[in-house]
């Protein structure tokens, strides 16, 4: 993941400067990007996930829960990480 958006900073596609808004208030690229990482790092170890990696299986492919009580929806790995990380920055 880290390679594949390194990729795309430096492949010269262009990034645009603001990744969210938040309440009028503009994200940039480089702040969003930061987050993801640090959740990503976190998320990674806290739901075990490491351990999906370490006996050769995709986490990738599983589903993680998001959300509490009566509002709690299975979703990818992948949109979990993005919706914690607008989550951590809101």
């Amino acid at each position: 993941m880290v390679l594949a958006v390194s990729m795309l900073l430096f492949s010269g596609c262009g990034t645009p400067a603001t990744a969210m808004t938040v309440d009028g208030r503009a994200v940039s690229t480089g702040e969003y990007l930061a987050n993801l990482f640090y959740n990503f790092v976190n998320g990674y170890y806290q739901t075990g996930l490491y351990q999906y990696a370490m006996y050769g299986m995709d986490p990738w492919g599983e589903t993680l829960a998001y959300g509490e009580g009566d509002e709690t929806v299975d979703m990818p790995v992948a949109d979990y990480m993005k919706k914690v990380t607008e989550d951590a920055i809101v």
